[in-house]
């Protein structure tokens, strides 16, 4: 953009992010990261339109996390079909998850967060981008198959109808 001012935060999310992508290529993982841009979050694709999984940063909360996230019409009729299979993911995931419908957004989202993450402190770069790139690994070979899956579009009478 024309000048844009990168605020000291925002140069080091574009950072954090940049050192994540190295450490996925270095991984050969399979996984297409977006580029890093300044931000809080990168995105990841997960191979279907409206789906997306990303690794997040909440610098004053410390915390890092990863999630799955859907948007558009469907994404709450999606969001219930999956955590329909919540036990299951979550023991393929290892560990409980954070289901977020959000009633009065057009997206959900389901969380993994890794807490005390401050990305402040580079020294814990390698532990929390290692946790990420596991985790990122972890809900792609968990929920892709599940997203293939789902339907494209849902019966007007299943669950609430408009």
């Amino acid at each position: 953009g024309g000048g844009t001012v990168i605020t000291e935060t925002k140069q080091l999310q574009q950072d954090y992010w940049r050192a994540l992508r190295e450490v996925l290529a270095e991984r050969k993982s399979s996984l297409k990261p977006q580029k890093a841009h300044p931000q809080h979050w990168l995105t990841v694709a997960i191979g279907r339109a409206n789906f997306a999984t990303s690794a997040t940063v909440n610098t004053p909360e410390e915390r890092v996390a990863v999630e799955v996230y859907m948007l558009g019409a469907n994404a709450k009729n999606h969001f219930k079909r999956l955590e329909a299979d919540k036990a299951e993911i979550e023991r393929e995931m290892g560990q409980p998850l954070d289901w977020r419908e959000l009633p009065l957004k057009d997206t959900s989202r389901i969380i993994l967060a890794l807490p005390n993450a401050n990305i402040k402190d580079t020294k814990q770069w390698p532990e929390q981008h290692k946790w990420l790139a596991d985790h990122l690994e972890r809900l792609n070979t968990v929920f892709r198959p599940r997203i293939q899956a789902l339907p494209t579009s849902y019966e007007a009478d299943d669950d609430e109808a408009e």
